[in-house]
């Protein structure tokens, strides 16, 4: 009981402390967070690389439609965010220099001020790697895969142009699982709150602790994503060779209903607010791939029984199923006279597989991190931002 009523700035000064004693605890942590921060520069520049790399690819061939869709998705993606970046955060270089100032600031072990707002830093950055992720690379991955298998054969003898569609759809997969996995993982990380009574949720009654992820909760966290999202793009690659504007439709529709439900039921004190309309209209659109929690981005969140946060994700998941079977079905029946049949059925089984992988995963992490929860503790998807600079020196 002294422990949660000590005061906040005494529990800041011991801690700084302790750290300066043994400087030697935290550099390996600071070292991994630094690797992850560089890896992540490196599969954000490695997937804007490989779509450029195809765009080429696909001018050199003098295939200019296909030329224009993959130039112009990324030049939307990095303008929308570069935009934001501009006028939110005000750095030039958005998600590589919020990346590189944060792993700066993390392998300074020595200096414990840096410490401060690494947490805030990088949840910053992989907010907006998050946004860009999918205005880019999930429309890139539909955009490939619907090439591939409606006009494969006009690039089959063309090995680079070859080579460039799939590296283009791997690396795009991977950025995009990586930014959803960085972003749960830096935003669960500061989220658990212990209570001494459930209903007490004032800074008086509560303390908030870290919750830690070992290697089998990243692998979970990293396989929830890649197979929901892997199974949405191989639905809505496949419909748009049978259906190619008609994907639009449904994108739309997904979108209308996601965005009304977010308006609707995802309310937070800032939903009036412009910038928020325009947020959840983003959001509705990254739905359209993968389901996240958009309170987390505006830092609210109002603490969250675990088995109550998950029932969004239930629901979406149901829509998107119910989405996918449709799409497959309508695709199956309009090329079962073009198609060899087990080509169809590996391809069914393919997306039913990264479903069910991506479910499972879900399934798991859910029970892993309920069995780190303390009993009186429950969940938060954010913790104000004067918890976050004080719970930064627990972890680091």
């Amino acid at each position: 009981m002294k422990a949660r009523m000590e005061n906040p700035l005494r529990q800041l000064r011991r801690r700084r402390a302790q750290r300066r004693r043994n400087p030697e605890r935290y550099l390996g942590k600071s070292i991994w967070e630094a690797f992850l921060l560089v890896l992540a520069i490196v599969l954000y520049l490695g997937d804007v690389g490989s779509d450029i790399w195809a765009a080429y690819r696909y001018c050199v061939d003098e295939e200019y439609f296909f030329f224009g869709m993959t130039i112009g998705i990324v030049m939307f993606a990095w303008l929308f965010v570069f935009a934001v970046d501009m006028f939110q955060y005000f750095y030039a270089l958005q998600d590589v220099c919020q990346y590189w100032c944060s792993g700066c600031k993390t392998t300074r072990w020595r200096d414990c001020h840096n410490y401060d707002n690494i947490d805030s830093q990088t949840l910053m950055a992989s907010s907006l790697r998050l946004v860009e992720a999918y205005l880019e690379s999930g429309p890139q991955m539909v955009l490939q895969f619907y090439i591939i298998v409606h006009d494969g054969a006009t690039f089959a003898g063309n090995p680079l142009t070859f080579a460039a569609q799939r590296l283009s759809i791997v690396t795009s997969l991977l950025g995009v699982a990586s930014a959803t996995y960085s972003y749960y993982s830096h935003s669960i990380k500061y989220c658990v709150k212990d209570v001494r009574h459930k209903d007490e949720i004032d800074r008086d009654s509560s303390i908030i602790t870290t919750l830690e992820l070992d290697l089998g909760d990243k692998i979970l966290l990293f396989f929830w994503h890649l197979g929901i999202i892997s199974a949405r793009v191989l639905a809505l690659g496949l419909f748009a060779t049978a259906f190619s504007w008609w994907v639009f439709v449904v994108v739309g529709i997904h979108m209308s209903i996601v965005a009304l439900w977010a308006i609707l039921k995802e309310k937070t004190s800032l939903c009036f607010r412009p910038q928020t309309f325009l947020f959840k209209v983003v959001a509705s659109f990254v739905y359209v791939f993968q389901y996240f929690n958009s309170g987390a981005a505006y830092g609210m969140g109002l603490g969250w029984d675990w088995a109550y946060m998950m029932k969004p994700y239930k629901l979406m998941y149901v829509l998107m199923a119910i989405e996918n079977v449709v799409m497959l079905t309508l695709w199956s029946f309009s090329v079962v006279d073009v198609w060899l049949w087990y080509k169809i059925l590996i391809y069914l089984f393919l997306d039913l597989e990264f479903f069910i992988i991506g479910i499972v995963s879900m399934l798991m992490f859910q029970r892993c991190v309920q069995n780190k929860m303390e009993p009186n503790a429950y969940f938060s998807c954010s913790v104000p931002l004067y918890a976050r600079k004080i719970q930064i020196n627990d972890v680091l």
